[in-house]
């Protein structure tokens, strides 16, 4: 076996202490807003980020995330884009003016708006449609909220998409995105070993009543090539 040189291992000990800082400070922000969207009753489900690290692997560390991405109702655009601008963010493209005539425009033909918290250093991205087409993965928020599934971060409970929900929308979300980042397939090779066979039923069942079936395919085949995870 071929050793790896110590400049590689001391570059990869940088980086991973560098995402495990990034990945509390972001972890922290979300226990914030959490909390701070349960006083107003604002439902929002957390899609992937570090709540992801914890589901899988147990640690947000051993996942790297560059912003917080948050689901809402179609209903809440209004309320929810008011909260984060309550809560010190603003949008990230700086030349967009949120008159209610472009908030309508955004709403209607955008799958989600980008905010930024400066000084705190905290990227958002507010979604109310998972995917541009909305057609692709029709989930709609109501559906997602009833099935979710908590996750205790910091005394904090957070709702992420329950289990099938949210093995489909990883295989969707590589399989749109061409598969650009190895990680993506470590998260499905990672959640297929928490899955029962009773549960790999349910979870075709749901895939193919989506029409989505190919996408998970796709994806199960990569973590078997690249990885010989059993599927």
């Amino acid at each position: 076996s071929m050793a790896i040189p110590p400049f590689a291992l001391t570059k990869l000990r940088q980086l991973t202490l560098a995402n495990a800082m990034r990945m509390l400070h972001l972890t922290g922000e979300l226990s914030n807003l959490q909390q701070k969207a349960m006083k107003i009753n604002l439902p929002i489900l957390f899609l992937k980020g570090p709540l992801l690290g914890i589901k899988l692997y147990g640690d947000p560390g051993l996942r790297p995330a560059a912003d917080l991405d948050i689901l809402i109702s179609s209903e809440d655009q209004e309320e929810a884009t008011q909260f984060l601008i309550d809560n010190g963010y603003d949008l990230v493209e700086k030349d967009v003016h949120l008159t209610s005539k472009e908030k309508r425009r955004i709403y209607r033909q955008e799958k989600h708006i980008g905010f930024i918290n400066e000084a705190k250093g905290v990227e958002v991205e507010l979604h109310w449609r998972f995917f541009a087409n909305e057609k692709l993965f029709p989930l709609d928020f109501n559906a997602c909220w009833t099935k979710r599934q908590k996750i205790i971060v910091s005394d904090t409970s957070a709702p992420i998409l329950g289990d099938h929900q949210l093995m489909l929308h990883l295989c969707v979300h590589g399989a749109v995105h061409r598969w650009k980042r190895l990680n993506w397939l470590c998260d499905i090779a990672g959640y297929t070993r928490q899955f029962s066979d009773k549960a790999w039923e349910d979870l075709e069942a749901a895939a193919i009543k989506m029409g989505v079936q190919r996408m998970v395919y796709q994806g199960l085949i990569l973590i078997h090539q690249l990885f010989n995870q059993k599927v």
